[in-house]
């Protein structure tokens, strides 16, 4: 990774290391971030030896992050924060992942969370977080246990999936989701009824 500050990366718009041997060496990490202020698409999909917290040392225009397939990655960072203008975050099948940070709060402009394979077991939003989310897939969560009311706040949403989840309910909330256009439940195994608020619904699919 060191060989990267070799670049000159200040007009980098989209940096693509995919599939790449990179790590999380903390010094070199932090120099490229540093050095890349214009970046809007950081793709590190199938870093597999981009391990531990991932993060962000400087404010940041980053519009599009992909993490997916990063199975050594345990969480990113609360530095995420300083992505104020992110609009999507690809965390599919970074398998260690298992909670969503708070910081995520700070991200409104956020309009596509992808967290599919992951080991989060609860979906928690604080109030008046991710107010331009779009899409939220959490498809093949096996440890999803619990959906809080919070989702209700998530009034930009059009495409939710939960297939796979282990949830035996769904909160009322859902059905203040006015925007929302598709719900999947594919596979939820262990899910007994639906409220009745779901009925209120102009337009989902199930």
């Amino acid at each position: 990774m060191a060989d990267l500050l070799n670049l000159h990366l200040d007009d980098v718009v989209i940096l693509d290391l995919s599939y790449s041997q990179i790590t999380r060496d903390t010094y070199s990490w932090t120099e490229i971030m540093k050095s890349t202020r214009k970046l809007k698409v950081l793709d590190l999909k199938a870093c597999v030896n981009l391990s531990g917290c991932l993060e962000f040392p400087a404010p940041m225009t980053l519009k599009v992050l992909t993490l997916e397939d990063c199975r050594r990655l345990r969480q990113i960072d609360q530095s995420i924060r300083y992505l104020k203008e992110l609009e999507s975050l690809n965390l599919k099948m970074c398998c260690e992942v298992a909670y969503l940070l708070s910081e995520l709060s700070f991200m409104t402009c956020l309009k596509e969370l992808l967290i599919d394979g992951t080991s989060v077991s609860k979906l928690h939003f604080p109030k008046g977080s991710m107010k331009q989310l779009e899409t939220l897939s959490v498809h093949g969560c096996k440890q999803l246990g619990e959906i809080t009311d919070s989702i209700g706040g998530l009034q930009s949403l059009l495409h939710l999936a939960l297939d796979d989840a282990i949830i035996e309910k769904l909160p009322r909330s859902i059905g203040e989701l006015a925007k929302l256009e598709s719900l999947s439940l594919r596979n939820c195994q262990n899910l007994l009824e639906l409220p009745d608020s779901v009925g209120g619904l102009d337009r989902y699919l199930i």
